[in-house]
């Protein structure tokens, strides 16, 4: 270990004039003097050089890895310095996760903000603070462009972040360690038309389930919205559902006010309804709270500042 030599022994000290080491030096050696001799001296040689040349080059290899594998991570580091100033010099709160031991299934965070909006605009979003301790579902509804997405993309970059030992951007935040963490995020219709927008979110939601596992943490953000509504809160019902029996903390993302609504009307103490913010003239708060799901998701206001304007 360590390169370092070990089991050394000395056997013999002998203390000996030149002329009796001239002597036992003449003893010990072997004339070369035949062409057998010398082919028989060179194939040791040969041999004891092959053996060397296997060590040094496995000490080589094995450097060469371990030197491969310190980069990879001193990238992972320097990465991690440069995201903090970046952060900094924005002038996003940051602080240090606490991973509970204790409970399997809490998040609690303050001051949450999404640090990919932070970043891609150069500024200070708005922040949320929430309690989901031993929610097993939470469905997030509201208004259009109310910062419903934003709010599920800074929950799964800050538990990503909090589980690689990083810095979070939230003033605190307390969470538990998940085995595994999955997204399912809408996808642009496929161009090639191979198969429906439906077909393919279930068959990536599919690739999902068989790999969940109890205390998973998966993220979805509109899935089952490219259907009629009815038939999308069947689908969510069924799946969603299923995941909530084998315990894994889902965060839903919908518009589909049906699903929403039977959901709040079970009365479950381990689900958690959500809404985004929305004043009484259409503006949007882009904070997400507690509150009951509405029947409109306020595309009007959308329509009268894109279109009439």
């Amino acid at each position: 270990m360590g390169l370092k030599g070990t089991a050394y022994a000395i056997r013999t000290i002998e203390k000996v004039n030149k002329t009796e080491r001239i002597s036992k030096n003449r003893q010990r050696t072997i004339s070369l003097d035949s062409v057998s001799s010398q082919l028989k001296a060179m194939e040791l040689r040969d041999a004891a050089l092959a053996k060397l040349l296997y060590i040094v080059n496995v000490v080589i290899t094995q450097t060469a890895e371990d030197i491969k594998s310190l980069l990879f991570e001193l990238g992972f580091y320097i990465g991690c310095i440069r995201l903090y100033q970046k952060l900094t010099s924005i002038g996003l709160p940051i602080c240090y996760p606490v991973p509970s031991i204790e409970e399997r299934d809490i998040l609690v965070f303050s001051g949450l903000e999404d640090i990919t909006l932070a970043i891609s605009h150069n500024m200070i979003p708005v922040d949320n603070t929430l309690c989901l301790n031993k929610m097993k579902l939470t469905v997030v509804t509201g208004a259009n462009q109310g910062g419903k997405s934003t709010f599920l993309r800074s929950v799964g970059c800050a538990q990503i972040m909090a589980q690689c030992g990083m810095f979070v951007t939230a003033k605190d935040f307390l969470f538990a360690v998940r085995p595994r963490i999955f997204t399912h995020f809408c996808k642009p219709e496929d161009a090639s038309m191979d198969s429906g927008k439906l077909d393919e979110e279930l068959t990536r939601l599919n690739r999902i389930i068989d790999k969940l596992e109890p205390n998973t943490l998966l993220l979805m953000n509109e899935s089952f919205s490219s259907t009629a509504e009815q038939e999308g809160a069947a689908i969510a019902h069924e799946i969603i559902g299923g995941l909530y029996e084998i315990g894994v903390k889902v965060i839903f993302v919908t518009h589909l006010y049906e699903f929403a609504h039977s959901i709040e009307s079970a009365e479950k103490s381990d689900v958690c309804l959500l809404r985004a913010g929305r004043k009484n003239d259409g503006t949007r708060t882009f904070i997400i709270q507690p509150g009951v799901s509405l029947p409109t998701s306020y595309g009007m206001d959308l329509f009268r500042e894109v279109i009439v304007q």
